[in-house]
């Protein structure tokens, strides 16, 4: 198989669903026995990559996908979720000019264009089956680390304010195999969520938030609570309240204000413990506001899946920015049971101006933002 060809197929841009990089879709024109049993069987490692073979989906619907996908609606059943899912929607939305190329093959999303949505079309030929499991493993761990591989290590730049900007990407900071494991079960990206999508064809509900007095974060038109250790549920409150966002590279002026929010949800007497925790997230030269967000984000996505979650979580910018990160839920969504917790809350609230940022040269004369070479190439 060769996964690095540069043959294309286009689809319209009606297709039912919004396709997503790092996901393989087995799609055919032609019933293949051998195929079939191989991708009912597959099983890769969790990774970020996803191997969809649609028949599989329907077969494979539990009650816990359901949930995951549409936490907003109570009740339901497999008995909602009958109809099978097959090539045959996905290869009607297929131009005419790539009509009879297709065969037996996976295709992988590359971009949009003026034609319409441009996905790579990779045969699978009689003479590439028994090798199949090796190059589909190969191709995505291998691109996996490549991509992964393009985040300097620490201690690559000098560490200046501007360190944990950089280091930003909810795409490359790592979810813990726990939690990737799950999501990778549950999940079910691209074609696979498109196509449940598309079995229940309702609006998505971005629940209200409450914070309750012993500050348990509810999400109650999902009948959900996100769970979260006191530091990391700080960072997060520390968020909830600057809907304009925070710059990593002006945390310092917010450690005053977590360290009250800390210090309302953990009552521990280890002062020293607490301000060494505090001043570690709050360096912006120090990768610990990005594990936080890390956390913050797998919190979300155990319970329900990526679309939705991305509501909850710190984003912005991306990796190479110094925008400021934030919360997108609307606040007018968010409520507090402890009132004297809010206002304490508004109290302590910093006010900081947002700024650019210019990072400083080093005396041996190399820029703390010398990173144009991994910008440009990646």
């Amino acid at each position: 198989m060769d996964f690095y060809s540069n043959r294309y197929v286009w689809f319209d841009k009606n297709l039912p669903f919004t396709p997503k990089y790092c996901e393989l879709i087995y799609v055919e024109t032609e019933y293949n026995r051998y195929l079939d049993d191989f991708f009912r069987k597959l099983r890769l490692p969790a990774s970020g990559w996803e191997v969809s073979y649609l028949p599989k989906i329907s077969e494979s619907l539990t009650v816990e996908h359901l949930a995951y996908m549409f936490p907003y609606l109570h009740n339901l059943s497999l008995e909602d979720c009958q109809l099978p899912i097959t090539c045959d929607t996905l290869l009607s939305h297929l131009l005419s000019e790539s009509a009879g190329i297709i065969r037996q093959g996976l295709i992988e999303y590359d971009e949009a264009d003026d034609k319409g949505l441009r996905f790579k079309y990779i045969e699978i030929l009689p003479s590439d089956y028994k090798r199949l499991s090796r190059d589909l493993y190969n191709y995505i761990f291998i691109t996996e680390y490549d991509y992964a591989s393009a985040v300097p290590p620490i201690g690559f730049f000098r560490e200046d304010d501007g360190y944990a900007d950089r280091c930003f990407d909810e795409k490359i900071v790592k979810l813990s195999e726990e939690i990737l494991t799950r999501v990778h079960r549950l999940r079910l990206l691209g074609v696979s969520e498109a196509a449940i999508k598309s079995l229940l064809d309702v609006p998505i509900v971005i629940s209200r938030m409450v914070i309750a007095e012993d500050f348990r974060i509810l999400l109650p038109d999902y009948d959900i609570e996100i769970k979260m250790p006191p530091l990391v549920k700080a960072v997060y409150f520390l968020f909830l309240m600057h809907p304009e966002g925070i710059q990593f590279f002006q945390l310092r002026s917010y450690r005053d204000e977590l360290l009250e929010i800390y210090k309302s949800l953990n009552k521990r007497s280890d002062y020293d413990a607490v301000m060494k925790s505090i001043a570690d997230v709050t360096d912006p030269t120090n990768n610990s506001i990005n594990e936080k967000c890390t956390r913050i984000r797998e919190a979300f996505y155990k319970e329900f899946r990526s679309d939705i979650a991305e509501f909850y979580c710190i984003n912005g910018g991306g990796r190479w920015s110094y925008s400021p990160k934030k919360i997108e839920l609307d606040r007018s969504k968010v409520e507090f049971e402890d009132k004297e917790f809010l206002q304490d809350l508004q109290k302590c609230r910093t006010e900081v101006k947002h700024t650019t940022f210019v990072p400083e040269a080093t005396t041996d004369g190399f820029m703390s933002n010398n990173f144009s070479f991994f910008k440009n190439k990646y």
